[in-house]
């Protein structure tokens, strides 16, 4: 399935139909079609079949014109972060090799295409067809991931990986004509591909929106009445915040609009399931697992009405994807080996990180390594119990930070938890809506000994309004670690009058 002939099709039955909306603007499947034309035109003049183009945008509508119009360019996109580093950027545009960049920043020098709201409708009234017709191209895109060197890693995505992913979540979660998606995610997290191309698939429509600021919640509330968006997709964090600042009307907007609601990237706390079951928020809830080297997602599983559960798995593997436990331990505990179509063609220019994390067994069959801990429970899901490199060893007693978490969790008032360690102290940040607990180093002691060994209980209790995400919408563990150092051997600190830091 190639989604530009799928576009194509999609223009053809219905030309006039709404495709892509904003706050400003909304745009036809026919001039979504001219547009992308135009900016493919403009890109053949620089290029040659399978080069690499870099994006350099901010989030908004012009990130999908540019998408499609690298893709009918016959190249690869290789979206950067507006908050990286010139540094990182410039090493990503070198280990690419790319050859143009597209930007929304008039002061970019090099071989640049500028757009605009204004070269948009120029475009528009245009009306371009293309002049050189090229094939898709065997790798749409390449993502880049952090890499415990410091340098980015790069992840090159295949035209069947993501002719994988699109059939998959158009099975798991399907989009109708009068289907509304949801831009939300960053365009350099993998989540993003589901959202940019998922609404072509389904002959439907998308909202893009930019998440990244706090104060645009309550905003994006209202939009999901007033688009009718019907596939959401967030973190656990990010939907949680909007949980807490939902009213009752918000809430019964969610439950009216949103068909599916898919929540990946993170571990998904019970209590956030718990939340979704006490509001009777209609919509489908999906919990979704996969690294960007298995194409987005690997695993899934559909949280059934009547959860009840100590932990939320993350399921069977999605069609076409297998998995393996490698090393298992007593308990049936080891690493998360992925097999199947969504296994990527590995690192770009890293031959070392390939031979380490890929490979291809004897049926000849691609796998992924994932240093995810996971194991299998009864009804044949998977359990996730954190990365192998959060297993930390205290007094030479390997400890896994997910399971401190787990029981944290577990405690009364308590909404989510994040253990680190940090300076060789255990440190577990948390937020709480409760106003009478007894929050205090004694209340989590005793609380977290009777569920598990002394040496495991945190010795640093955190509390937060709200957890600090970052570009991807995760929890931001660099800013958890500055907050912790910030506030380093004191014994209690009141902020707004509240006790907010517990030292035991």
């Amino acid at each position: 399935m190639n989604v530009l002939k799928v576009l194509k099709e999609n223009v053809e039955k219905n030309p006039a139909k709404i495709a892509i909306y904003d706050d400003r603007y909304s745009f036809t499947y026919q001039e979504v079609d001219a547009i992308s034309n135009e900016i493919a035109n403009r890109i053949v003049e620089f290029t040659s079949e399978a080069d690499v183009v870099t994006l350099d945008l901010k989030h908004s509508y012009l990130i999908i014109f540019a998408i499609l119009g690298v893709l009918k360019a016959g190249c690869t996109y290789v979206p950067l972060a507006k908050n990286n580093s010139s540094k990182r950027n410039e090493y990503i545009k070198k280990v690419t090799n790319s050859v143009l960049t597209i930007s929304d920043d008039n002061n970019m020098s090099g071989r640049v295409i500028k757009l605009s709201d204004l070269d948009i409708g120029m475009m528009l009234a245009n009306n371009s067809k293309l002049t050189k017709k090229r094939a898709f191209p065997k790798n749409p895109y390449i993502l880049f991931t952090s890499g415990s060197t410091g340098k980015p890693k790069g992840v090159k995505i295949t035209d069947s990986n993501l002719d994988y992913i699109l059939n998959n979540m158009q099975k798991l979660c399907p989009g109708t004509s009068d289907s509304v998606y949801c831009l939300t995610t960053p365009y350099t997290f993998d989540v993003s591909v589901t959202e940019i191309f998922g609404w072509i698939i389904a002959n439907a429509a998308v909202f893009t929106f930019d998440i990244n600021n706090f104060h645009a919640y309550p905003t994006l509330l209202k939009k999901i009445d007033q688009y009718h968006i019907s596939h959401f997709g967030a973190s656990p964090s990010l939907f949680n915040t909007l949980l807490d600042i939902s009213k009752e009307k918000d809430i019964e907007n969610i439950s009216k609009n949103i068909r599916y609601i898919i929540l990946a990237g993170e571990e998904l706390p019970v209590k956030l399931v718990k939340r979704w079951q006490a509001l009777n928020i209609d919509s489908k809830l999906y919990n979704f697992y996969g690294p960007t080297e298995a194409t987005v997602y690997a695993t899934y599983y559909r949280i059934p009405r009547n959860f009840n559960a100590l932990s939320v798995p993350i399921g069977k593997p999605l069609p076409h994807a297998t998995i393996n436990i490698e090393d298992p331990d007593e308990n049936g505990k080891g690493e998360l080996v992925v097999l199947g179509d969504g296994v990527t063609a590995g690192y770009i220019n890293n031959d070392k990180l390939d031979k380490l994390n890929f490979g291809t067994n004897y049926r000849g069959q691609r796998f992924y390594r994932t240093g995810d801990i996971v194991r299998l429970d009864t009804d044949g899901n998977l359990i996730f119990y954190g990365r192998k490199d959060d297993q930390i060893e205290l007094n030479g007693i390997r400890v896994e930070l997910g399971e401190i978490n787990h029981y944290v969790s577990q405690l009364s008032g308590i909404n989510e938890s994040k253990t680190m360690l940090i300076d060789k102290t255990l440190v577990t940040f948390f937020t709480s809506k409760a106003t009478n607990m007894h929050l205090d180093s004694e209340y989590f002691r005793k609380k977290l000994k009777s569920e598990m060994p002394l040496y495991m209980v945190p010795k640093v209790f955190i509390r937060l309004d709200t957890f600090p995400l970052n570009g991807s919408n995760k929890v931001d563990k660099n800013k958890l670690e500055d907050t912790f150092k910030k506030y380093k051997n004191k014994k209690a600190v009141n902020c707004n009058n509240k006790l907010n830091i517990y030292t035991a």
